[in-house]
């Protein structure tokens, strides 16, 4: 549980730090920002943070939804333009 734990904070960071340089970056070369998805609380909901780029796929966390209704992990792939849900957080880890 605690290594659970850790690896959901090191996760937030990341988002911070990498995704925060992307997404200005690609906002400002396009000029607008476009809505991708919508969450419908079985995947997530409340998208919470920002988002982290692993080899093209875009890694973020929801505040709530999922199965126990405490956040979600989901993966987005701009390519595909697909998201699919990684893991869904409990009240211990979430």
């Amino acid at each position: 549980m605690f290594k659970l734990l850790n690896f959901r904070k090191l996760i937030l960071v990341a988002f911070i730090v990498v995704s925060f340089a992307v997404g200005a970056q690609n906002a400002l070369a396009t000029g607008s920002i476009t809505k991708q998805y919508s969450f419908n609380y079985t995947d997530g909901a409340y998208p919470y943070g920002s988002l982290i780029n692993i080899s093209g796929v875009l890694y973020g966390t929801t505040y709530q939804g999922g199965v126990n209704n405490a956040g979600t992990l989901f993966a987005w792939d701009p390519v595909t333009n697909t998201i699919t849900k990684q893991y869904s957080f409990n009240s211990s880890d979430g």
